[in-house]
């Protein structure tokens, strides 16, 4: 996967749609678990010595089974969907990664993961990189970089 300027770019708001979507799921598997009915019966076991026992028996009513059936249906293609969204913003994210290691100057590899993946302005990466100025220099070195990558 070639890694665009765009990519760097949504990086972080691909980090939190990541975010956004595990929670999806998990709310999934949540509301799944509230529709189970759970009761408990007293029995006993069948062999000696006859214990008495509670036994917790969990399902669904006979009226909802056809609309719970539906609901499942429909939340198992939901939660195909959100897996493979995520699984595309996994790649990406992986690839943003891969590309940055793979960035030789060590200058221009602190400036994109501090401006592009921290979210830093180029006149707070400059002071984090413990230079002078008003990041007009690491604007100039990222324009210049990105013009020798077309």
């Amino acid at each position: 996967m070639r890694v665009t300027k765009y990519m760097l770019e949504t990086y972080r708001a691909t980090l939190v749609e990541i975010e956004v979507l595990e929670k999806h799921l998990d709310k999934l598997l949540k509301d799944e678990r509230e529709w189970k009915q759970t009761e408990t019966v007293k029995g006993s076991s069948s062999e000696f010595p006859y214990l008495p026992t509670v036994f917790k028996v969990s399902g669904f009513s006979f009226d909802d089974s056809e609309a719970v059936t539906e609901i499942k249906k429909l939340q198992k293609q939901t939660k195909a969907k959100i897996l493979q969204k995520k699984l595309t913003l996994e790649r990406q994210k992986a690839a943003v990664e891969c590309w940055l290691d793979s960035v030789t100057d060590p200058n221009i590899r602190c400036i994109i993961r501090l401006h592009y993946i921290e979210g830093l302005s180029y006149a707070a990466v400059c002071r984090q990189l413990g230079e002078e100025g008003d990041g007009t220099t690491q604007r100039k070195q990222m324009n210049k970089f990105w013009k020798s990558q077309k």
